[in-house]
């Protein structure tokens, strides 16, 4: 946004806007109708065409059997004029001196499949080919679009078949129909996928009642959006055949919130010209054609394939947003076409005054005229005598033809809208050939007059183009300068009416220019004069639609008093709307101060719907996450002893409270800001601050400031990284540098709950494994995940942990490193334990869920994974062994060893620490049974009620080697999460002390606490690397206690032996004979 123009301004002046970045989203729309060769004429050779020069689109046809085979010509063509150089005469850049030279325009690009539902009951669902891939020159534009025509005909082709003839399954890892593990559901279908394009007439008339929905290829697109840098325009491309396409109509988009300033462009697959050289009724025959007939044989039924052509309401969308619609012949004329060049008549750009000045310095092609440059939408544009209108003003003139063709469009794929009220207007209605209208000569009939007063003009006019209102006529009406009138047009395509809303504002002589006084008219106009005055009628009536019945003698249809109802809650709202902004801007405007605690005006901003905010406000939305100490503040959990509470919630509340002016709702969830208090000269400005908590994940709350005002976008950016500084500061709340919360798939509690995949799963990476069932899994899981996985805890309870953290990746082709999001969960239910793992899509690489190659996203997977479920066996062995001491001294059977109980003694070593002690043992050589003895003492000791410690023995064959341990094996419960390991050796050792020859046997303490069980198994068979440290866990007391009575058991042992005749002892050293006597 320069500083200064290099041209003055006057009232005609007009300034033209080019996005540096410009995020697409490619939306194809994957219906069975892309793969149908029937209605298309040009499967048969047209010999009228021979000797005749064919025009680009007639060479397309000729080498294209089906819609889907002309995306990758379109896309390239497409691709190619977006990012044609541009030439850039010298102009001064504030702080970057003199620009010039070329400049090539930047796109970023997602491309996605929308698959629709199919008959036999499968969901809708989605395919991703590609994730933010960068377009910047002509080489990539090139590979983006041959990428493109081998991925639709071979991966979308292939599974349109399928989903016909057979069933895939969603598994949430992005690619429709991909299993849990990777694998395809081979199901026996109805019929083989060959026989689908075939489409015999017995089987496959099902597919032509398969409807596309447009909300969910938008739902679709809003997510492919979501993967490209916010920094770029949005655009969303939808690439169709215009068939079987359920579009909607302008009531469902007037209560859309969630998207603002997208451009929706529609590229047309079909063989069909456009609308500006044949008429919407010849435009594709959606009957087959008698050689389609022939073939078919004689029990052929037309109901079959009827398939509903949608071109125009698909058209009519386009527009309506700022889009265009694209086929063959207007792509190539945008293309080939510059901004100032010299337009034929027969030219789509005919009519576009401000593309045609010819006193341009920057000179664009007619596609990125369109697509990347934007006009303030209050600039009048004219039609063009085909009825195509430029993005200017997305939408047909009024009284050109296409207008009265929209309401018989829409019916073929919706049922019309409403019946006529008069035959012979319905009769001019649908046949626009037989009759030509004028704008200037439409009666347009008034329904409401009303002056509102303090108003802001600007917010005023921008509530009615977020509405989808484009300017007719923008200018002053008078010689005064503080006055202006504005006529803005909403064009009710599902009832062929128009609303009209003109706005006549006056400057207040006390305030600034924009504030002021505006009186407004609301007007509607149509060719069923009849059908309008019933609507006036049901407006002006307090009874409702049932007062309304009867016209002419005859009664109104349902269909029309639905739609005249739909109209009338229309205008009310608008002026419903009007008023509420008016009220919005009273802060300023009297003596009144509106911003005291307790206000009404406090009152009404707490009662504003999301749809009001989406009106009259510009939000801007950040997240954070609360932190604090404890990461089980829901319960006591193993890592602490008392609860704690979430503490970052109440700095987050105390931050804002410090920050915003005043708080509107006492539950702290809508604060408000004086941004700039009213002066002499002006009213206030202010924001309030909506807190939302995430329903799925206690610790995620997403704070959204809505500015109301005529606020730039640089104050607006200031006052939200003022309030992102304060937040920051504090040590318990983390700013996230994204959202992440459409990112955030919770798996159902309950086994018989399905789990829906929303669209953003599509686009993510997604693997889930099992974990053995613990009920100390989930706590490991979540304190590893925290503490060496540097993941930022989002819910966490007896049941559930979600974390998530940012992996900083660098793609090829991509400027600078990326941060993308990776979601954890572990869910503890009756069946099990499952983890999952989410992960955004690997940026600019093709194939993204298919790619052999090590992906950031793999090496997480595999590496978490394998800590999760050595972590859980760790978990399980010692729960096993546990067990052990709830059986007494008594479970020991020398008879039954058992296997299991030595693997798990074997994994729990390698996590413990060791401690050793050395007990005294006779000499071997002539000993008799006294070692037998000795043995069987200590271990009755440490079994028995009087040892301190609870102890029990464990099942395992004394001469089976253990890390080079074998002999006696025990479990101790030194504290409640301490256990250790104790292994009396079988065979006896000999050293040299004081000169003399001394035997003794290790007694080893492996022991270990539950946080050891953090650390990951490297399956090394060299145990002493893991037994080492100096904190034995006070084991070292439990080792003198056994040494202490293993005196007085060396006494009896001995005593017993010299008494046994059957197994004598024939030798007896000094140093033992002291031993046992003292």
């Amino acid at each position: 946004q320069p500083r200064h123009l290099p041209l003055p301004l006057n009232p005609n002046t007009r300034v033209s806007f080019a996005y540096e970045l410009t995020s697409i989203a490619i939306i194809l729309d994957a219906s069975p109708s892309l793969t149908s060769t029937f209605g298309i004429q040009s499967m048969m050779c047209d010999f009228s065409m021979f000797g005749e020069e064919k025009t680009n689109a007639s060479q397309i046809d000729d080498t294209c059997c089906v819609p889907l085979d002309r995306l990758g010509t379109l896309m390239k063509k497409y691709l190619q004029g977006l990012v044609q150089p541009i030439e850039v005469p010298p102009v001064a850049v504030s702080g970057l001196g003199v620009a010039f030279g070329r400049w090539t325009p930047n796109l970023a690009i997602t491309v996605a499949a929308a698959y629709p539902p199919t008959s036999k009951g499968d969901a809708a669902s989605a395919g991703l080919l590609v994730r933010d891939f960068r377009v910047t020159d002509e080489s990539s534009a090139l590979e983006l679009a041959c990428q493109i025509e081998r991925w639709a005909l071979r991966e979308v082709e292939s599974v349109i078949a399928e989903r016909l003839s057979g069933e895939r399954f969603f598994s949430g890892d992005g690619l429709a129909g991909r299993e849990k593990d990777g694998r395809y559901e081979h199901n026996v279908p109805s019929m083989s996928t060959l026989g689908t394009f075939s489409l015999p007439s017995t089987k496959m008339g099902s597919w032509t009642r398969v409807k596309t929905s447009m909300k969910d290829m938008l739902a679709i697109g809003d997510a492919a959006i979501s993967t490209l840098p916010p920094e770029g325009r949005p655009v969303v491309l939808v690439a169709t055949d215009c068939r079987n396409v359920h579009c909607g109509g302008i009531f469902d988009s007037l209560s859309e919130t969630a998207r603002v300033d997208v451009l929706l462009s529609v590229l047309d697959l079909s063989s069909s010209p456009t609308q500006g050289s044949v008429d919407a009724g010849d435009r594709g025959s959606s009957q087959p054609s008698s050689w389609e007939k022939e073939y078919l044989g004689m029990d052929f039924s037309p109901s079959i394939l009827c398939v509903s052509d949608d071109s125009q309401p698909l058209r009519d969308m386009a527009h309506l947003s700022g889009g265009i619609f694209l086929d063959s012949t207007v792509l190539d004329n945008y293309v080939s076409t510059t901004v100032g060049s010299p337009i034929t008549p027969s030219s789509h750009l005919q009519g576009d005054y401000h593309f045609s000045f010819k006193k341009r310095s920057i000179k664009p092609n007619g596609l990125q005229w369109y697509s990347l440059f934007t006009i303030s939408p209050f600039t009048p544009a004219m039609s063009s005598p085909g009825g195509l209108l430029s993005s200017l003003r997305p939408m047909s003139s009024l009284g050109s033809s296409s207008f009265y063709r929209t309401s018989s469009s829409i019916g073929s794929s919706l049922g019309k809208p409403h019946e006529s009220l008069n035959p012979s207007v319905t009769a001019s209605l649908y046949d626009s050939r037989t009759k030509t209208h004028s704008a200037g000569l439409e009666e347009r009939v008034v329904f409401a007059k009303y002056n509102i007063q303090p108003v802001r003009i600007k917010s005023l006019l921008m509530t009615r183009v977020v509405e989808g209102y484009r300017a007719r006529r923008y200018g002053h009406n008078t010689q005064d300068k503080d006055k202006v009138s504005v006529h803005l047009v909403l064009r009710i395509a599902d009832c062929g009416v128009a609303l009209h809303y003109e706005a006549s504002f006056v400057s207040s002589p006390y305030h600034m220019p924009m504030v002021g006084r505006a009186h407004i008219k609301l007007e509607l106009s149509g060719e069923d004069l009849d059908f309008i005055q019933t609507v006036k009628k049901m407006f002006v009536s307090n009874h409702g639609s049932d007062s309304v019945v009867l016209q002419h003698g005859r009664r109104i249809s349902t269909s029309s008093r639905q739609s005249a109802e739909k109209i009338c809650k229309l205008l009310r709202w608008t002026r419903k709307e009007d008023y509420l902004e008016s009220y919005l801007c009273l802060p300023g405007w009297g003596e009144v101060n509106h911003f005291a605690p307790g206000s009404g005006f406090l009152g009404r901003l707490g009662t504003l719907s999301n749809l009001q905010m989406h009106r009259h406000f510009r939000s801007s939305t950040f997240e954070i996450i609360t932190v604090s100490s404890n990461s089980h503040e829901k319960r006591a959990s193993i890592f602490s002893d008392v609860m704690e509470q979430n503490q970052g919630e109440d700095e987050m509340y105390s931050v804002l409270s410090s920050w915003s002016s005043g708080m509107i709702l006492n539950n702290r969830t809508l604060y408000f800001k004086e941004i700039i208090p009213a002066h002499d000269d002006d009213l206030a400005y202010y924001c309030i601050i909506r807190i939302l908590q995430s329903t799925t994940v206690s610790r995620l709350f997403t704070i959204t400031i809505d500015f109301h005002g005529e606020l730039n976008a640089e104050q607006r950016l200031s006052l939200c990284s003022s309030l992102k500084e304060k937040l920051s500061g504090r040590t318990d709340i983390i700013v996230l540098e994204k959202c992440i919360s459409p990112f955030v798939a919770i798996r159902p509690s309950s086994p018989t709950q399905s789990w829906l995949p929303c669209w953003n799963e599509y686009f993510i990476h997604h693997k889930s494994w099992d974990l053995v069932k613990d009920e100390e899994v989930l706590p490991l899981i979540t304190k590893r995940r925290t503490g060496h996985g540097k993941f930022f805890l989002l819910q966490s309870d007896v049941h559930r942990g979600v974390f998530v953290k940012f992996k900083k990746s660098k793609e090829e082709g991509l400027p600078s490193q990326t941060m993308d999001i990776v979601i954890y969960q572990a869910l503890s239910r009756d069946d099990g334990i499952f983890v999952d793992i989410h992960m955004e899509a690997c940026r600019s690489r093709f194939y993204p869920f298919q790619c052999r190659s090590p992906t950031p996203f793999s090496i997480i997977f595999e590496n978490v994974k394998s800590r999760d479920k050595d972590c859980a066996k760790a978990i399980r062995s010692r729960t096993n062994l546990l067990a052990a001491l709830d059986h007494g001294p008594n479970r020991f059977d020398s008879a039954v060893f058992d296997l299991k109980g030595a693997e798990d003694v074997m994994r729990l070593i390698k996590l413990s620490k060791m401690y050793n002690k050395k007990l005294r043992f006779f000499d071997s050589e002539g000993s008799g049974m006294a070692n037998d003895l000795l043995c069987t003492l200590t271990t009755e000791y440490i079994t028995s009620d009087s040892f301190q410690t609870q102890a029990a023995r464990l099942s395992i064959d004394q001469n089976m080697p253990i890390f080079r341990y074998s002999g006696s094996w025990f479990i101790m419960r030194v504290d409640w999460y301490v256990w250790s390991l104790v292994c009396l050796e079988k065979r006896s050792q000999v050293q040299c002390e004081e000169g003399s020859l001394l035997s003794f046997r290790h007694l080893s303490f492996f022991t270990a606490g539950i946080t050891d069980l953090y650390q990951s198994d490297d399956n090394d068979d060299d145990a002493d690397k893991s037994l080492s440290g100096s904190d034995h866990f006070g084991v070292s007391e439990i080792a003198s206690e056994i040494e202490c009575a293993h005196e007085k058991h060396f006494a009896r042992a001995c005593y017993e032996a010299l008494r046994n005749t059957s197994v004598p002892m024939t030798s007896l050293e000094n140093s033992e004979v002291t031993y046992a006597l003292s």
